[in-house]
C-alpha cells in the first residue's frame, strides 16, 4: 500500500476516504519500517513481512500472504495432492527423466498442445520396462503444476476394486474418475476381457470420450494387438476413431 494517493473528489465522504486511507498508510509505512529493523530485510524488499522469502519469520514454516507465500502455498498443496494421486515409487518421476528422449519429445508435444481443452487422448505403446508409466506420470505431474486436476489409475487394480462382492457399480466408478480432467490408465489389455471387464472398461472409455477429457492410456500391445485384446468398440474410443496422439516408446540400449 503506498504510491501515488487516489483522487478523492469533494464532500464530506471524499474527505472521510482521504482520512482513512492516510490513516493507513501511515500504518503500513510504520509497519513496514518495523518488520525491516525487526528483522534485517533490506529496505528494497517488495514484503516487509518474510523479506521476500515467502515465509514468515522466525520459524520461515508458515507461508507469507504474499505473491510468493501464496505461490508456495500453491506447490505444498500440489505436493499433498500428487502423494494421494500416484503410488510412492512414482511421485519422483518426471518427464525429462524419460530414457527415450523422442518419446518424451512427443509427449511435450501433446502437452503443448493443451490436452485439457482439446480432450485429445494419448496412447502410450511399448514392451515391459521401456517407460511408458513413467511418461504418464511425468505427464500428469506436468498437467498438474499448471493447475489440471489429474488421476492415475492402474487399470486391473481399478477393476479388482469393483469385483462383485461388495465393489462399485461400473457406471459408479466411471463417474468418481470423470472428477479428473487427465486421467492416466495403466496397463490396458494385460486383463482377460470377460464380458464384465469389457463392460467397465467400456463405460470408462466411452463417458470420458463423451465429455470431452483426454485419457493417457499405457499398453504392452501394438495397436492391432491392442484392438484384439479389448475389443474394437473399446478400442475405437481409446484411439478416438484415429484422433488419438500415438506413441511408441522404444528401449533404449
Amino acid at each position: 500500500m503506498s504510491g501515488a494517493e487516489p483522487e478523492w473528489g469533494d464532500g464530506p465522504l471524499a474527505e472521510g476516504l482521504a482520512g482513512a486511507y492516510r490513516k493507513l498508510e501511515q500504518t503500513y509505512r510504520a509497519r513496514r519500517a518495523d518488520q525491516i529493523g525487526r528483522w534485517g530485510w533490506l529496505e528494497t524488499v517488495a514484503c516487509a513481512e518474510c523479506g521476500d522469502t515467502g515465509l514468515l519469520p522466525p520459524q520461515h514454516a508458515k507461508p507469507c500472504g504474499c505473491s510468493r507465500g501464496r505461490r508456495i502455498e500453491e506447490e505444498r498443496a500440489n505436493a499433498a495432492r500428487w502423494q494421494q494421486i500416484v503410488p510412492r515409487a512414482m511421485r519422483e518421476w518426471r518427464l525429462e527423466d524419460t530414457p527415450d528422449a523422442t518419446a518424451g519429445l512427443a509427449v511435450r508435444a501433446w502437452l503443448d498442445a493443451d490436452p485439457a481443452r482439446t480432450g485429445r487422448n494419448l496412447l502410450l505403446l511399448g514392451e515391459p520396462g521401456v517407460g511408458k508409466t513413467g511418461l504418464a506420470v511425468g505427464a500428469l505431474r506436468w498437467l498438474m503444476e499448471r493447475g489440471v486436476n489429474v488421476g492415475f489409475v492402474v487399470l486391473a487394480d481399478w477393476l479388482d476394486d469393483q469385483r462383485p462382492a461388495g465393489g462399485e457399480s461400473g457406471a459408479a466408478a466411471a463417474a468418481k474418475l470423470a472428477k479428473r480432467r487427465v486421467l492416466a490408465v495403466d496397463d490396458v489389455g494385460v486383463e482377460k476381457v470377460s464380458e464384465w471387464v469389457a463392460e467397465r472398461v467400456y463405460l470408462l472409455a466411452n463417458n470420458r470420450m463423451n465429455a470431452g477429457l483426454p485419457t493417457i492410456w499405457t499398453s504392452n500391445l501394438p495397436v492391432l494387438r491392442l484392438e484384439e485384446a479389448v475389443g474394437p468398440r473399446i478400442a475405437r474410443r481409446i484411439m478416438q476413431d484415429g484422433d488419438a496422439d500415438v506413441v511408441t516408446v522404444r528401449p533404449v540400449r
